[in-house]
């Protein structure tokens, strides 16, 4: 049997993960301790993603310390926060609606980054080039990979170059094994598309292959050129089934809460200069839209030199797509 895993389906999977565990987790209290956090599951790198999320919150809240009338960068006083900071490290209380979206984010990237750790490394660095650096020790899976990684002078331009010589260092992780460890075997056809090894499927779906990988699965038509611009593809009929009616199943109310945190990360730094809040506005008019094609027309005043052709236009079109199926 052979797996391949769903990106589009990692955000749904993620949330109703994460929610079923801190049902549990907080049946018969209010607020949970640092030990209890470092266990939340079984999964050692989701655990160690969500230490690495409350660290990060913790660093945004204690950067906003600033007044008039103290000085916070005075050495005394940076080493006593840090003092302060380590006392508190003791004293971790996390109640289920802090902890729950800091667990969906971490199943998250854990998600990603155990079953397809080319595409997970290459955006995560796209967002942040001190990744690689950075990180590290919060990485349980593909150590090796990550280690070798540590010790090269990685940018953008030659990650995938360094990524390609090391494919054979990277682990397999059994998707079996994941899903019960949280619990969540009933959910293996919702995450992945399995194959039978020795059987050929009816249809043959393959990842398309580019210089940017695309994060979105689609099924090939042997001896038929593909013609179609994105404007015809969502601004006239079509008689085909398009990716979205096959996946997406329901009305979505909120495209910025159904996009995943790949493509959150792509659509950020591809089509909004890594402006999250250009890119929560454009989403919020889209939302608002009467129809596909409103939608559409909506999207395109954020274009400010748009590759149209590119793997990241056609996912967010298809994003918008699903909003209105």
């Amino acid at each position: 049997m052979s797996y391949k895993l769903k990106h589009e389906s990692i955000s749904t999977f993620s949330t109703q993960v994460a929610a079923l565990i801190c049902s549990k987790l907080f049946i018969k209290k209010e607020k949970i301790d640092g030990e209890s956090l470092s266990t939340v599951t079984k999964v050692g790198q989701v655990n160690s993603f969500v230490v690495r999320g409350l660290f990060s919150k913790w660093q945004d809240e204690m950067q906003k310390l600033e007044s008039p009338y103290f000085d916070f960068e005075n050495k005394e006083v940076k080493k006593g926060l840090r003092t302060f900071m380590d006392l508190l490290s003791n004293h971790i209380s996390i109640s289920r609606i802090n902890l729950e979206p800091l667990l969906i984010e971490a199943l998250e990237e854990s998600t990603l980054l155990m079953f397809d750790p080319k595409t997970c490394i290459k955006l995560s660095v796209e967002s942040n080039p001190n990744f690689l650096k950075g990180d590290l020790k919060y990485i349980k899976c593909h150590q090796q990979v990550f280690k070798e990684l540590w010790t090269k002078d990685i940018s953008v331009s030659n990650l995938e170059k360094h990524l390609n010589g090391l494919l054979a260092d990277f682990e397999t992780v059994s998707p079996t094994d994941f899903l019960d460890q949280l619990n969540a075997s009933d959910k293996l056809k919702m995450l992945f598309t399995t194959t039978e090894t020795q059987t050929k499927p009816a249809v043959d779906y393959d990842t398309v292959e580019s210089p940017k990988q695309s994060l979105y699965i689609k099924p090939t038509e042997p001896n038929k050129k593909q013609v179609e611009t994105i404007n015809d593809k969502f601004n006239g009929p079509s008689n085909g089934t398009t990716l979205a009616e096959k996946l997406q199943k329901t009305i979505i109310k909120s495209i910025d809460k159904s996009l995943s945190l790949n493509e959150r990360i792509m659509f950020t730094n591809a089509l909004f200069k890594g402006d999250k809040a250009i890119m929560s506005e454009a989403l919020s008019q889209i939302d608002a839209a009467a129809s596909l094609n409103e939608a559409i027309n909506i999207a395109m005043t954020f274009n400010e030199g748009w590759k149209m052709d590119s793997d990241e236009i056609e996912a967010f079109m298809e994003a918008i797509e699903r909003k209105f199926h």
